[in-house]
């Protein structure tokens, strides 16, 4: 990856510890400062006081969904770019409902580090 964090806030919205995990080490080492949560519920109150830049966020997540998630999100914030992941296929693009909540894109799981590096490098040029 070209550019680096630099200090860049990400957040890892994902209900499987290992994938958080794995995320944290893979950013960390980008320099970014890297934010996790396993539910919506715990990641809402975190991104209210840390505004992170960037969101990675799996669609489907216990409780709230990463959708619904995302609408909670955008009541207080309009800046955070958001990546969604998902494990379906879902067309996203042709529901008017989620092209307000203004997602940089959706991602298809599994996810590489190397595709999701890309696109990174794509939201911050």
């Amino acid at each position: 990856m070209n550019t680096q964090g630099k200090n860049l806030k990400l957040m890892v919205v994902d209900d499987v510890e290992d994938v958080c995990e794995f995320m944290q080490s893979h950013f960390t080492r980008r320099g970014f400062q890297v934010l996790t949560a396993g539910s919506a519920e715990d990641a809402l109150p975190v991104i209210k006081e840390q505004s992170p830049d960037i969101m990675l966020l799996d669609v489907n997540l216990p409780q709230m969904n990463g959708i619904d998630m995302l609408k909670a999100v955008r009541q207080f914030n309009n800046t955070v770019k958001v990546i969604m992941i998902t494990g379906y296929d879902l067309d996203f693009q042709k529901d008017p409902e989620f092209q307000k909540l203004n997602v940089f894109d959706v991602m298809r799981k599994p996810v590489t580090t190397e595709a999701l590096d890309s696109n990174i490098e794509r939201l911050l040029r």
